[in-house]
């Protein structure tokens, strides 16, 4: 994936490297938190309509940094600013893992800061994202293309193997004017900066001890004051829960609540009144 994002010659090729990150990488999905979600330049679900709940539509949403939430990147008091000196070195550590010289890791940590820091600025804020006028956005493809000329959506949609739809929900309009951004010639070399540091950093908990070591002092200390990393044992069991949840559920319904004991229940009496 490093060597692909390398290659990268012109802006019209991002899309496909995105696609394939985030076949790897969850995309960032705002149903979890009310404002932002870390994630890889945007994020992406399937969602009810709010007029026509029975039908689902893709929405891209918007995120694109490595820090929690937006406020990480704009508040001035000295906490904040702390924060942000440490997660720079984070960024350089990172890259300086991913294989980069520490003069290059440097440079391409600043480019990394620069455009998530673009992002933040733009990105609504927990009370525009309330407001459901925002959240309708409704487009066609044509008009999402419109929307953020220099990504190739439909080569996006293709590689995620995404079905043809007459209309999508975007909630990027705010970030139009970032993306359109990427029409100057140095955002080429800002992409490919952002997204092997953004790739290294979403898989950093699934790599050698180095990479891990360096998630948790910053993710782990500095982010949520943890002091000591958890044991692999219940990190892997954590990982099951957030990456198969629903399929570790439906087991566990199989075996341990199987429809003799839903007869039984309480609760299966209460919904057949309803029913009737």
């Amino acid at each position: 994936m490093l060597d692909r994002i390398a290659k990268l010659q012109d802006k019209s090729q991002v899309a496909g490297p995105v696609a394939s990150i985030h076949q790897v990488i969850r995309p960032a999905n705002l149903n979890f938190i009310s404002a932002q979600y870390p994630g890889v330049l945007f994020g992406i679900m399937p969602l009810p309509t709010s007029m026509t709940p029975a039908n689902n539509l893709l929405r891209s949403d918007q995120s694109g940094t490595g820090m929690p939430a937006r406020e990480f990147r704009l508040k001035d008091d000295d906490k904040s600013k702390q924060i942000r000196d440490l997660y720079l070195k984070h960024v350089v550590r990172i890259l300086e893992l991913s294989g980069e010289s520490q003069p290059q890791a440097t440079a391409d940590a600043q480019i990394v800061l620069e455009l998530e820091t673009a992002l933040a600025n733009v990105a609504m804020d927990i009370a525009a994202r309330r407001d459901p006028k925002n959240q309708n956005n409704k487009m066609s493809l044509q008009q999402l293309q419109a929307l953020t000329p220099s990504f190739n959506w439909k080569a996006y949609f293709t590689a995620m193997h995404v079905p043809d739809s007459p209309a999508y929900r975007s909630l990027l309009l705010t970030c139009s004017a970032v993306w359109k951004s990427w029409r100057r010639p140095n955002l080429l070399s800002t992409g490919r900066a952002y997204l092997r540091y953004s790739t290294v950093n979403f898989t950093a908990l699934l790599l050698s001890k180095p990479f891990v070591d360096e998630n948790f002092d910053f993710y782990g200390k500095v982010i949520s004051s943890s002091q000591e990393i958890q044991p692999r044992w219940r990190r892997c069991s954590a990982y099951a829960d957030i990456e198969l949840g629903e399929a570790v559920g439906q087991a566990y319904v199989a075996r341990y609540f199987p429809p003799q004991n839903k007869a039984r229940h309480p609760a299966t009496a209460v919904f057949r009144c309803c029913a009737d």
